[in-house]
């Protein structure tokens, strides 16, 4: 919401707390855990931080290769996404 709204800073933050603790408490594979990995990552796009989000979208991507496989559809929208930042 507050990302749609314009308040990217915000967003990030809420985002980095979530982050935080979904990996803390579901762990890093866990599939709300990588959401918010992939919503942290648009926003920091948006922010124009390309760099910090191609990271984060590379991470996420190792992840859902490990965990989903190659094939599986959000492992391609990531590996889109991650194509498509620049």
């Amino acid at each position: 919401m507050l990302r749609s709204q314009g308040d990217h800073a915000q967003a990030v933050g809420m985002l980095e707390s979530c982050l935080e603790a979904e990996t803390r408490t579901l762990g890093p594979e866990h599939p709300s855990t990588l959401s918010t990995a992939l919503d942290l990552a648009a926003t920091r796009h948006m922010q124009g931080e390309v760099k910090v989000a191609k990271r984060l979208l590379w991470t996420t991507l190792e992840v859902q290769r490990r965990t989903l496989g190659l094939e599986h559809p959000h492992t391609l929208t990531t590996q889109r996404l991650h194509r498509c930042v620049v």
